[in-house]
């Protein structure tokens, strides 16, 4: 499954589940890596709004707003995924496609993402990494937060054995849907992530969470020109 359409109803069938399977899936570890990942907001010193990239039900946006009261923008492409986020404070919902995004160049003074870019890389992690560069300012935050393939031959054998169980535990919900959930999260690579991100023009560090069965990436953007804070898109209410 690579296509956007067939994506966002797989996300519409599962939407009331999903959490759950973030939970599971991270061993419970879920909001302590949203809350790594929404650190960074707190070193942003611009008044322009920050991006959320796959805003989902809108935990990490609740995390942000702890340490930052910029106006959150957030994407995603199933509505039904979204209709948790829509009462959180300064977040305005927006759904798109994070391959292109209706907003102008250079507007958001970061990008923030959680458990997302196992779900691009189905598509093109390089083309949803240049697309965040495109609407962050230069000398933007960026902060994404993922679980991915594990380093080291015995984390990679027990996550592998984990995943399966949660698969099989998500199969009785949605069968194909927890599936292909499963097969992101092992298909993505975190030296992958590092390469597209430096290439799009980020400096970025990656930073292991539980014994490599996440990564934190957080860094700057880094050599293009400065842009009006004003942004458009349709408006979600």
């Amino acid at each position: 499954m690579s296509n956007q359409k067939e994506i966002s109803t797989m996300f519409n069938s599962i939407s009331s589940f999903y959490e759950f399977f973030n939970i599971v899936s991270s061993l419970g570890l879920v909001i302590v890596w949203r809350t790594r990942a929404a650190l960074a907001a707190g070193k942003i010193n611009g008044k322009g709004p920050l991006l959320e990239v796959g805003v989902g039900n809108g935990g990490l946006s609740r995390m942000i707003r702890r340490f930052s009261n910029n106006l959150i923008v957030g994407i995603d492409i199933s509505r039904d995924l979204t209709a948790g986020s829509r009462g959180v404070a300064g977040l305005e919902v927006v759904i798109g496609d994070a391959f292109r995004m209706p907003f102008r160049d250079g507007v958001f003074e970061g990008a923030f993402s959680a458990f997302v870019l196992r779900s691009l890389e189905r598509v093109s992690l390089m083309a949803a990494i240049k697309e965040v560069d495109r609407v962050v300012k230069e000398g933007g935050i960026l902060s994404f937060v993922d679980m991915a393939k594990p380093e080291g031959d015995f984390s990679n054998a027990f996550f592998k054995v984990y995943l399966r169980l949660a698969r099989a535990f998500g199969s009785i919900y949605n069968r194909g849907a927890y599936s292909w959930l499963v097969e992101s999260i092992i298909r993505l690579n975190p030296e992958s992530v590092d390469r597209a991100l430096a290439l799009a023009g980020f400096s970025v560090s990656r930073l292991t969470l539980a014994g490599s069965i996440a990564y934190l990436w957080t860094g700057l953007k880094y050599g293009d020109k400065g842009h009006s804070n004003n942004y458009q898109h349709d408006r979600i209410n």
